[in-house]
């Protein structure tokens, strides 16, 4: 017997509750049902994309362990994240930033940031042989797909 994780329990129920029927027609759902239940879960606005896809692994999980069936991946639609532009601070918000940063580091750090692009995670993993000053450029190892990459080190900056 399976024991069904807790963090599905609730997305499980919430699917079942969903369907106006019965256990045997709703265990014989497959993909095109599950998309649909996905798609109308995204449309009503009350769930995130990841609330949609933890959802999904709970009726994966729960086709594939209790069920002993699997579900076809190439045929399940995954909910993807809306991808979103950074706000951007104006320049003279910036100004008005730097002004209350007293602490040179801090403030290089802020100036860094805002110029470069780079994550605050990566910025606080640099190290003094990173910064390329000939250059003007800064090596980010280990970025986005654990690969090496460079940005620009503003004049302003140096």
């Amino acid at each position: 017997m399976c024991i069904l994780p807790i963090a599905y329990l609730h997305m499980l129920l919430r699917y079942l509750n969903y369907f106006d029927s019965h256990f045997d027609i709703i265990n014989s759902y497959r993909e095109k049902e599950i998309n649909t239940y996905h798609r109308d879960m995204l449309q009503s606005d009350r769930f995130s994309f990841s609330s949609a896809n933890q959802s999904l692994n709970a009726i994966k999980y729960y086709c594939y362990e209790v069920l002993d069936r699997k579900l076809a991946p190439d045929r399940i639609e995954r909910p993807g994240k809306a991808r979103t532009l950074p706000k951007v601070l104006t320049p003279a918000q910036l100004s008005v930033t730097l002004k209350q940063i007293s602490n040179l580091k801090h403030k290089s750090m802020v100036l860094l940031t805002y110029s470069s692009g780079i994550r605050i995670g990566k910025l606080l993993d640099l190290e003094p042989e990173d910064l390329d000053f000939d250059r003007g450029m800064i090596h980010i190892r280990n970025a986005q797909d654990r690969r090496d990459r460079y940005t620009i080190l503003s004049k302003t900056i140096i």
